[in-house]
């Protein structure tokens, strides 16, 4: 299900192993969307860190997790809102219901702890080798923010 999301619906929507989809409107957000043939060009997964929402993603400072209520009740929302004007989720729904099962909670939450702190991918080739095709072996050492995602999706299927 793909809900566009404003800052109270976000609250309200998200459950752990939810995806948040961004499209934002700046050059360089153009050209992720080119080379990598989509539409958004961020995305981060939400977590429960110490009992709160929490957004689990790959930015300029490396992988971590920031507070969701940071992003909905601080000026960071707003001046974020600006960067990135379409806020996609894709609510996670398995054959128990909506959310995770215990299991994908677990191996969520061990994949968070595996890959906070590592390193951001800057390498801009690295998000052409879908568009030219190329294959090679993973490496985590460094990461970008679809494919920390792609990680965890791939661990909890």
């Amino acid at each position: 299900m793909c809900l566009c999301a404003d800052a109270g619906l976000l609250g309200h929507t998200l459950q752990e192993g939810d995806l948040v989809l961004f499209t934002g409107k700046q050059l360089h957000d153009h050209v992720i969307q080119c080379c990598t043939r989509s539409e958004y060009n961020h995305i981060a997964v939400v977590i429960r860190r110490n009992g709160a929402l929490a957004l689990f993603e790959a930015t300029s400072p490396g992988v971590g997790d920031c507070a969701l209520d940071f992003y909905i009740n601080s000026y960071y929302w707003t001046h974020f809102r600006k960067l990135f004007p379409r806020v996609v989720i894709r609510q996670i729904h398995t054959r128990e219901g909506r959310g995770l099962t215990r299991a994908m909670r677990a191996e969520l939450l061990k994949y968070t702890d595996e890959m906070t702190g590592r390193r951001f991918e800057i390498n801009p080739i690295r998000y052409m080798e879908t568009l030219l095709s190329i294959k090679h072996a993973e490496d985590f050492s460094a990461v970008f923010c679809s494919q920390l995602v792609a990680g965890e999706c791939s661990r909890s299927e």
